[in-house]
């Protein structure tokens, strides 16, 4: 999940933020975590894709569609496993056209055209949040990798930090009571795009496990990326290959694990 525009300080440890403090507190926090680039996309595609591609701006929708290289979901297929994006207030599968608090680029694979030039695939792949819910009432429905995101009130860019960590507070428990989580090894990733262009580029980044799986009220000083977490999850996946060098040469979360 990647949420919004903030700073490290502005969440994490922040008392508008309750709900995220408590969940990094009792998993990892990741305090020396970096967005790579301003603004928003360019970051996106940099866990999707493995490079922001040159790009230093938001190319929706200009560029949807259009991006030929590979991507995360390509390497989860070759490696025999399912992937979906589901974001809020899409309303219907494979909807390409914003509107209110739904960003279509808030799930960067429908820059790519191997996704979003086939219909069919399109479809299947990118989902409204509630096929989510749905999908996690078992581990058969349940993707291995799944990227999942809030509409943009909820992943705090047009709306405050309190209404994020409201969403995270209301909707996150569906996730850990679900079987995929309770039965199988999971892994949750909540990261920020960029921060507020004031901090460095410094965002809050918390990383929870299932049951075992992760350290408890870890605080890990390692400087990492978003190249380090797309390296994490090929690596937790055991997906064939690299898709660019930025993920070959990146360090996985090694530090976070029990």
């Amino acid at each position: 999940m990647m949420l919004e525009n903030r700073s490290f300080d502005q969440v994490l440890g922040n008392s508008a933020a309750p709900y995220l403090t408590q969940l990094a507190n009792s998993n990892v926090t990741l305090t020396q975590s970096y967005g790579l680039v301003h603004p928003s996309d360019p970051n996106y595609l940099a866990v999707a894709g493995g490079s922001t591609f040159g790009r230093t701006d938001n190319p929706y929708p200009a560029l949807t569609g259009a991006v030929t290289g590979p991507h995360l979901g390509n390497l989860v297929e070759q490696a025999g496993k399912s992937w979906r994006g589901y974001v809020e207030d899409m309303k219907s599968p494979c909807n390409l056209s914003s509107n209110g608090n739904y960003d279509a680029d808030n799930v960067p694979f429908v820059y790519f055209k191997d996704v979003t030039g086939d219909a069919a695939r399109c479809q299947d792949k990118l989902q409204p949040i509630t096929r989510l819910w749905s999908d996690l009432q078992s581990t058969a429905t349940t993707p291995e990798f799944v990227w999942f995101e809030p509409n943009s009130c909820n992943t705090m860019h047009n709306c405050s930090v309190t209404t994020g960590d409201t969403w995270m507070q209301t909707n996150l428990p569906k996730l850990f009571a679900s079987p995929a989580w309770t039965q199988q090894r999971s892994l949750l990733v909540i990261t920020f795009d960029e921060d507020d262009d004031n901090h460095g580029q410094r965002i809050p980044t918390l990383v929870a496990g299932s049951p075992g799986l992760t350290r408890t009220g870890y605080r890990s000083g390692t400087q990492y990326n978003h190249y380090n977490i797309l390296r994490t999850v090929e690596d937790g996946l055991r997906l064939p290959g690299r898709l660019t060098q930025n993920d070959q040469y990146a360090t996985p979360l090694n530090d976070i694990w029990n």
